[in-house]
């Protein structure tokens, strides 16, 4: 009995870095943050022109307050991807394992805006149809990368291929 829970446990394959996806938040909190600060002080210069204390000034149109919607949408997705892989860092119990029955996954995956989630997968040997690693490049310099698992056939709830960071 020994012998053949030997042979069908699963090992894990490979380790969980979360420092990548620290990384990867804090470049796009860099990039997102900007943006959002242009839209407070957008917003803040003005509700300051409006205040009893600067009568001498003209104040500003608050149709101005409009300007701040640009860079604050433009902030969305960088703020949003930030936080999402800034908590999927500090995520526990994240696992790759590979054995005779198959591959099991455990990882966080990003969801719609602001959220992620953590993910378990266990994929037979003969439902994997082709395991692929992706780098993404930007202007021919590797960002990033990908484990591309693609299913024999799809599961009720996807319609595309797994995707783990």
């Amino acid at each position: 009995m020994v012998a053949s829970d030997q042979s069908t446990a699963l090992e894990d394959v490979a380790r969980y870095a979360p420092i990548r996806l620290v990384i990867s938040g804090l470049f796009n909190l860099f990039f997102g943050g900007p943006f959002f600060g242009v839209a407070g002080i957008v917003v803040y210069a003005v509700w300051w022109s409006y205040q009893p204390h600067t009568q001498h000034v003209d104040p500003a149109p608050w149709p101005l307050v409009f300007a701040a919607v640009i860079p604050f949408l433009l902030s969305l997705p960088g703020l949003s991807a930030a936080l999402k892989r800034l908590l999927g860092a500090f995520a526990r119990g994240c696992y790759l394992r590979a054995g005779r029955q198959g591959i099991e996954l455990r990882m966080p995956t990003e969801r719609y805006a602001f959220r992620f989630r953590i993910e378990r997968r266990f994929l037979a040997w003969p439902e994997i149809k082709d395991v692929q690693r992706h780098v993404f490049k930007i202007n021919g310099i590797p960002t990033s990368s990908s484990l591309r698992l693609a299913a024999a056939r799809r599961h009720q709830d996807r319609d595309r291929p797994l995707l783990f960071p």
